[in-house]
Protein backbone atom coordinates (compact mmCIF):
# COMPACT_ATOMS: atom_id res chain seq x y z
CA UNK A 1 0.00 0.00 0.00
CA UNK A 2 1.36 3.13 -0.62
CA UNK A 3 0.92 6.43 1.34
CA UNK A 4 -1.73 9.28 0.64
CA UNK A 5 -1.50 12.80 1.87
CA UNK A 6 -3.88 15.08 2.43
CA UNK A 7 -4.67 18.49 3.76
CA UNK A 8 -8.15 20.30 5.17
CA UNK A 9 -9.89 22.24 2.08
CA UNK A 10 -9.82 25.98 2.79
CA UNK A 11 -14.16 25.62 2.65
CA UNK A 12 -13.87 23.93 6.04
CA UNK A 13 -12.52 27.32 7.51
CA UNK A 14 -14.84 29.74 5.55
CA UNK A 15 -16.79 31.13 8.29
CA UNK A 16 -13.61 31.93 9.67
CA UNK A 17 -12.32 33.52 6.82
CA UNK A 18 -15.36 35.34 6.16
CA UNK A 19 -15.52 36.61 9.72
CA UNK A 20 -12.75 37.80 10.04
CA UNK A 21 -12.63 39.55 6.70
CA UNK A 22 -15.90 41.32 7.56
CA UNK A 23 -14.31 42.26 11.05
CA UNK A 24 -11.05 43.62 9.96
CA UNK A 25 -12.05 47.01 9.13
CA UNK A 26 -13.41 47.45 12.58
CA UNK A 27 -10.32 48.10 14.77
CA UNK A 28 -8.81 44.66 13.32
CA UNK A 29 -11.39 42.76 15.34
CA UNK A 30 -11.26 40.25 11.98
CA UNK A 31 -7.16 39.55 12.34
CA UNK A 32 -7.25 37.10 14.97
CA UNK A 33 -9.81 34.73 13.08
CA UNK A 34 -7.50 34.86 9.94
CA UNK A 35 -4.44 34.20 11.98
CA UNK A 36 -6.17 31.25 13.41
CA UNK A 37 -7.70 30.30 9.74
CA UNK A 38 -3.89 30.52 8.44
CA UNK A 39 -2.38 28.34 11.26
CA UNK A 40 -4.56 25.55 10.80
CA UNK A 41 -4.61 25.57 7.32
CA UNK A 42 -0.70 25.49 7.84
CA UNK A 43 -0.70 22.75 10.19
CA UNK A 44 -3.83 20.40 8.51
CA UNK A 45 -1.32 17.61 6.64
CA UNK A 46 -2.83 14.42 7.41
CA UNK A 47 -0.75 11.43 6.03
CA UNK A 48 -2.63 7.31 5.50
CA UNK A 49 0.69 5.22 5.45
CA UNK A 50 1.00 1.67 4.94
CA UNK A 51 1.14 0.61 8.86
CA UNK A 52 -0.90 3.69 10.74
CA UNK A 53 -2.57 6.80 10.51
CA UNK A 54 -0.31 10.20 11.08
CA UNK A 55 -1.29 13.89 12.26
CA UNK A 56 2.29 15.99 13.01
CA UNK A 57 3.64 13.62 16.04
CA UNK A 58 0.51 11.79 16.62
CA UNK A 59 -0.13 8.68 14.96
CA UNK A 60 -2.35 5.55 14.89
CA UNK A 61 -1.64 2.20 13.87
CA UNK A 62 -3.90 0.56 12.38
CA UNK A 63 -3.87 -2.88 14.39
CA UNK A 64 -5.28 -0.38 17.52
CA UNK A 65 -7.79 1.23 15.37
CA UNK A 66 -11.41 0.61 17.18
CA UNK A 67 -13.55 2.86 14.52
CA UNK A 68 -13.58 5.02 11.90
CA UNK A 69 -16.85 7.54 11.66
CA UNK A 70 -17.06 10.66 9.15
CA UNK A 71 -19.10 13.80 10.98
CA UNK A 72 -20.28 16.29 7.83
CA UNK A 73 -21.52 19.59 8.35
CA UNK A 74 -24.79 20.63 7.31
CA UNK A 75 -23.42 23.86 5.15
CA UNK A 76 -20.90 21.57 3.31
CA UNK A 77 -22.57 18.46 2.46
CA UNK A 78 -22.55 19.26 -1.26
CA UNK A 79 -19.41 20.73 -0.95
CA UNK A 80 -18.14 16.71 -0.36
CA UNK A 81 -16.15 17.77 2.50
CA UNK A 82 -16.10 16.19 6.16
CA UNK A 83 -14.06 15.32 9.11
CA UNK A 84 -12.59 11.59 9.05
CA UNK A 85 -12.44 10.70 12.91
CA UNK A 86 -10.20 7.75 13.46
CA UNK A 87 -10.25 6.23 16.76
CA UNK A 88 -7.73 3.74 18.82
CA UNK A 89 -8.40 2.94 22.68
CA UNK A 90 -6.60 5.84 23.96
CA UNK A 91 -6.40 8.13 21.14
CA UNK A 92 -8.30 9.62 18.38
CA UNK A 93 -7.43 11.80 15.47
CA UNK A 94 -9.62 13.77 13.57
CA UNK A 95 -9.08 14.50 9.99
CA UNK A 96 -10.69 18.10 9.28
CA UNK A 97 -12.10 19.33 6.10
CA UNK A 98 -11.24 16.09 4.04
CA UNK A 99 -12.72 16.32 0.22
CA UNK A 100 -13.91 12.81 -0.50
CA UNK A 101 -14.30 12.06 2.72
CA UNK A 102 -16.23 8.69 2.41
CA UNK A 103 -12.93 6.94 0.12
CA UNK A 104 -10.66 8.19 3.31
CA UNK A 105 -12.27 5.91 5.44
CA UNK A 106 -12.92 3.06 2.84
CA UNK A 107 -9.40 3.25 2.55
CA UNK A 108 -8.34 3.24 6.58
CA UNK A 109 -11.11 0.50 7.14
CA UNK A 110 -9.78 -1.55 4.02
CA UNK A 111 -5.90 -1.43 5.63
CA UNK A 112 -7.50 -2.25 8.80
CA UNK A 113 -9.15 -5.52 7.63
CA UNK A 114 -6.08 -6.61 5.92
CA UNK A 115 -3.30 -6.29 8.72
CA UNK A 116 -6.43 -8.02 11.20
CA UNK A 117 -6.40 -10.63 8.75
CA UNK A 118 -2.69 -10.92 8.08
CA UNK A 119 -2.09 -11.11 12.10
CA UNK A 120 -4.78 -13.13 12.38
CA UNK A 121 -3.07 -16.11 10.29
CA UNK A 122 0.31 -15.13 11.54
CA UNK A 123 -0.98 -15.27 15.08
CA UNK A 124 -2.08 -18.76 15.02
CA UNK A 125 1.21 -20.01 13.61
CA UNK A 126 3.92 -18.21 15.98
CA UNK A 127 2.74 -16.41 18.37
CA UNK A 128 5.60 -16.74 20.69
CA UNK A 129 8.21 -15.95 17.87
CA UNK A 130 5.72 -12.72 17.02
CA UNK A 131 6.16 -11.47 20.63
CA UNK A 132 10.04 -11.99 21.14
CA UNK A 133 10.31 -9.74 18.08
CA UNK A 134 7.72 -7.54 19.05
CA UNK A 135 10.34 -7.01 22.18
CA UNK A 136 13.37 -6.77 19.93
CA UNK A 137 12.04 -4.47 18.04
CA UNK A 138 11.26 -1.77 21.15
CA UNK A 139 14.62 -1.92 22.70
CA UNK A 140 16.22 -1.39 18.75
CA UNK A 141 14.18 1.72 18.84
CA UNK A 142 15.01 2.66 22.12
CA UNK A 143 18.95 2.03 20.93
CA UNK A 144 18.61 4.03 18.03
CA UNK A 145 17.14 6.63 20.02
CA UNK A 146 19.81 6.86 22.68
CA UNK A 147 22.65 6.78 19.68
CA UNK A 148 20.99 9.90 17.95
CA UNK A 149 20.71 12.07 20.93
CA UNK A 150 24.24 11.07 21.41
CA UNK A 151 24.60 9.40 24.48
CA UNK A 152 25.63 6.19 22.99
CA UNK A 153 28.99 6.14 20.90
CA UNK A 154 28.99 4.56 17.76
CA UNK A 155 31.08 1.25 19.19
CA UNK A 156 28.59 1.01 21.71
CA UNK A 157 25.91 1.17 19.36
CA UNK A 158 27.09 -1.24 17.44
CA UNK A 159 27.97 -3.78 20.40
CA UNK A 160 24.38 -3.33 21.68
CA UNK A 161 22.90 -4.17 17.91
CA UNK A 162 24.91 -7.02 17.63
CA UNK A 163 23.97 -8.17 21.23
CA UNK A 164 20.10 -7.50 20.25
CA UNK A 165 20.48 -9.61 16.69
CA UNK A 166 22.38 -12.79 18.09
CA UNK A 167 19.40 -12.56 20.63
Amino acid sequence: MKSYFFTTDWRYYRKYLIGGLLTLPVFGIGLPFLLYTYLQLRNATYQISAKEVIHGKLSIPYDSITRVRITEFTVLKNGNIASVIVESGARTITLKGIRDATKVQHIIETAVEAIRREASDKGSREPAANLRQAGQLEQLNDLVGLWQQGLLTDEEYQKENSKLKNY
